[in-house]
């Protein structure tokens, strides 16, 4: 959350109110989703712990699941902003994956999540970024803003 906390605070300096809240919203939001999960299906963790120990249950993981909402979301207004300064998208999409795989995959590596639980966690974390993104593009449509550069259109 605190990966959420100061991009949203350095959005705001930046005058990107709405992408602020919705980073916030959506980093909030799949922690709600992801503990909402976990209590309906309460499965323990793999009793396979040799790097570090983790407590609670493992389906969905929360790290993932949080991981490809937050990052997801980040990763979004990154490629959005590009796309404003008619630079290519590419390179913000392609980092945000390897980020986000890469932190599903320590997750097994680490012996804390069985490799379903990764899976779950990004299925339920991507189909929450894509209803914040999809919300974020509607609000900018109905009421558009200032590019992320500053200049006007």
């Amino acid at each position: 959350m605190f990966v959420s906390l100061g991009f949203a605070l350095l959005l705001s300096v930046r005058h990107q109110y709405r992408e602020a809240l919705m980073l916030l919203l959506t980093s909030g939001g799949a922690w709600l989703l992801n503990t909402v999960l976990k209590s309906h299906f309460m499965r323990p963790r793999p009793e396979l712990e040799f790097w570090t120990h983790a407590s609670g249950y493992s389906f969905p993981s929360g790290h993932a699941t949080i991981a490809a909402a937050m990052y997801g979301m980040l990763f979004f207004i990154w490629a959005r902003y590009r796309r404003q300064n008619h630079q290519s998208m590419v390179p913000a999409i392609l980092c945000g994956i390897l980020l986000i795989i890469l932190i599903g995959v320590t997750r097994v590596y680490l012996g804390v999540h069985y490799p379903t639980d990764i899976i779950a966690g990004f299925a339920s974390g991507f189909l929450w970024l894509i209803t914040c993104a999809y919300a974020l593009s509607l609000w900018q449509k109905r009421r558009p803003q200032p590019p992320l550069n500053g200049s006007r259109p």
